[in-house]
């Protein structure tokens, strides 16, 4: 048995493949436990072992302190960095450090030590990606920020809210990095004002800003940063949003994200020179209490040039797939769904308690970007806005052959095409559409989803634009067959279904001279 051990395939791997597979594992900011599993790989086998400890960079990128934190491990971490050699360390403490005050008293070891690293190993930390608080901390000790940083890539630290960060004490008496930080590409200080005359800016490729810069801070940061390529805004300070604003060209950019007040967000967006094809995910709120009631003057502007930036993305990436919420009393959402896994185009405006019909009508004529109707998927959720508001938006997305929708939704279109065909008795939604994929959340909704589902159909059916497809498959509690009696009389339609516990997908013919009931696996 042990003679066949070291003649298995995975033995017989040449290094090049080796140090791949292992590299691909040992990504402690992707996964947690790399540390661990590498500790575990080197422990293998004598070839691997002496592969592993004779590859500094593999150890110097996983010092990962919300692994090692305990005192018992003492050794251990004195091993790893004797294993990292003089490689570029990667250095993580995202959950080891203290946050707040009666995090310090049994974190206080680990804060001295991750302390003591960086000072002593400053020249050598390549990333360095912390959360911690400085209540308790001599605010001298954190004097290496202020050091050179000539090897230093990306720069992620978050100090608590609750506390004060350093800066008050020292940062404000001389330059982040001593002004010197050729390699830094990406910056990420939370609670920390920017120090706009900072040599460093000029290079960064990622660069996040949160909530204690206002819109003239933060243009004045962005002004110095021509080579961003990611921007992330995560609020602003409160200030008065009336011109003038000094605008930041950013023509490297590539994507913008912005999570705060809508009128601050609109007036830092108004201002960005950038690229046409820039994608956004904008995400404003009107205010902290539930309800707040939002104007046509306060929304306009932001209207304007989120409408501009989708004009210039959509055109630049015309989108298969889209959906559109709107929550009432909360937001209208607009969002590309051309890549299943995430949306490069997303924004949510804020609507306030009670937006009249007109506010509607002005959201949605704004953002008719003609480039949106190439999309032929659309996702909805839609059941109480003013019809009228989004007859013209969902007309020019004629292209259209597939719809996902709860039942409120499906109800919503039936209200839109009967109020089409009071204008005109030959007009028809979506006329290339084909297929239903109807989501339904709970099992007692089924019967209505039944009828509704019929009710749409039978509706098209009747002006020639049939459906084919009624794909109930994302409701996966169901206990039972839908109602196929209610759907029987549309000859043609496919029902597709699933049954709780079941890995198959049922299928069924309505109006078929066969009534037998067809699987297959999903």
């Amino acid at each position: 048995m042990s003679a066949n051990l070291y003649t298995a395939p995975i033995y017989r791997l040449n290094e090049d493949l080796l140090r791949y597979i292992v590299e691909l594992n040992a990504d402690m900011f992707a996964d947690k436990n790399a540390l661990s599993t590498t500790r575990a790989a080197s422990q293998v086998c004598r070839g691997w072992r002496h592969f592993m400890l004779s590859t500094p960079m593999l150890w110097s990128r996983l010092i990962d302190l919300d692994c090692i934190s305990r005192p018992h491990q003492y050794e251990w971490r004195t091993e790893l960095l004797r294993r990292s050699g003089t490689a570029p360390l990667w250095i993580r403490a995202e959950r080891a450090l203290p946050i707040q005050y009666y995090d310090f008293n049994h974190s206080q070891i680990i804060a001295e030590v991750f302390l003591d690293l960086i000072r002593t190993h400053w020249d050598r930390i390549q990333k360095l990606v912390a959360r911690v608080g400085c209540f308790g901390l001599n605010p001298s000790r954190w004097a290496p920020l202020l050091w050179p940083a000539p090897s230093l890539q990306t720069f992620d630290v978050a100090f608590s809210q609750t506390m004060c960060p350093p800066d008050a004490e020292i940062f404000e008496r001389t330059q982040l990095f001593a002004g010197y930080a050729p390699a830094l590409r990406t910056f990420n200080p939370r609670r920390y004002r920017v120090n706009v005359q900072a040599p460093w800016l000029a290079h960064l490729h990622c660069l996040v800003l949160d909530g204690v810069h206002t819109v003239h801070e933060a243009l004045d940061a962005l002004s110095s940063t021509s080579a961003l390529q990611l921007l992330k805004v995560n609020d602003l300070a409160d200030e008065d949003t009336s011109p003038p604003f000094r605008p930041a060209a950013l023509p490297r950019l590539q994507s913008i994200e912005f999570n705060g007040n809508f009128q601050l967000g609109g007036a830092l967006l108004g201002h960005l020179n950038i690229p046409p094809a820039c994608s956004l995910k904008f995400y404003g709120y009107a205010g902290v209490f539930y309800g707040v009631e939002v104007s046509e003057e306060e929304i306009l502007p932001l209207i304007s040039t989120l409408a501009q930036y989708a004009r210039g993305y959509f055109t630049a990436y015309p989108p298969r797939a889209l959906s559109l919420d709107y929550f009432p009393h909360q937001s209208l959402d607009l969002s590309d769904r051309t890549s299943p896994d995430d949306s490069t185009f997303s924004i949510s405006i804020p609507l306030g308690w009670d937006a009249p019909p007109r506010l509607f009508e002005l959201i949605m004529r704004t953002l008719d970007v003609p480039a949106l109707s190439s999309a032929t998927e659309l996702s909805l959720r839609i059941a109480s806005a003013p019809i009228s508001a989004f007859v013209p938006f969902l007309s020019s997305l004629s292209r259209v052959n597939t719809i996902r929708a709860d039942v409120k939704s499906l109800g919503y279109l039936n209200k839109i095409q009967d109020h089409i065909r009071s204008a005109d008795c030959s007009g028809i939604l979506f006329p290339d559409l084909k297929v239903i994929k109807l989501d339904v959340k709970h099992t007692d909704l089924f019967h209505n989803a039944d009828m509704t589902a019929a009710a749409f159909i039978q509706s098209r059916t009747c002006l020639r634009y049939p459906i084919n497809i009624l794909d109930l498959t994302a409701a996966r509690n169901l206990c039972g067959a839908p109602n196929l009696d209610v759907l029987e009389d549309i000859k043609g339609l496919k029902v597709l279904w699933t049954e709780l516990g079941e890995e198959t997908v049922f299928e069924y013919i309505c109006g078929s001279d066969d009534p037998e009931i067809s699987t297959r696996g999903i």
